[in-house]
């Protein structure tokens, strides 16, 4: 293999590298951002959800559990023994978001975001396409990760 061929591979692995370890840190501040905006006002994060048609009565379990998982998430994206099912968690976390708003949107419910912070200033249009691109970073990511992990570890 020629060397123009081998330092090319190296510059696309440290792309995906950096576009891992870049994902997870953007996922960290959106988690770590909203876990804390929420639990800041923990009494209007639980009124608002009580109010969802869809989630309102799980208000009591969700208030704690939502910023709980997105800290936790945060801490496992942190360290590199943990990022790959951070990444895993981050997506379905997003997912599971993206889902609720789009229910919400075919619904035609008049319900607050709850996300907290400057997130709850965009409409759920927006909010939908902001987490969609979440998702996708995360999701792609979480594969890069994956495909990287099993060429320094190749299975047994």
């Amino acid at each position: 293999m020629s060397s123009d061929r081998i330092n090319i591979l190296k510059l696309f692995a440290m792309i995906k590298k950096a576009f891992v370890r870049g994902t997870s840190l953007l996922l960290v501040v959106l988690f770590l951002y909203a876990s804390l905006s929420k639990l800041s006002d923990y009494g209007k994060f639980r009124t608002n959800i009580a109010e969802s048609p869809f989630i309102g009565r799980f208000a009591g379990v969700l208030a704690w559990f939502i910023p709980a998982a997105e800290i936790y998430i945060s801490i496992m994206l942190l360290f590199a023994v943990t990022r790959l099912n951070g990444l895993y968690a981050s997506f379905v976390l997003m997912l599971a978001f993206s889902v609720y708003i789009a229910l919400l949107l075919g619904s035609g419910s008049e319900v607050p975001c709850e996300c907290g912070g400057i997130l709850n200033e965009m409409s759920w249009e927006t909010h939908l396409v902001f987490n969609c691109v979440f998702t996708a970073l995360s999701g792609s990511a979480a594969l890069l990760e994956r495909r990287r992990l099993r060429q320094v570890r190749p299975a047994a």
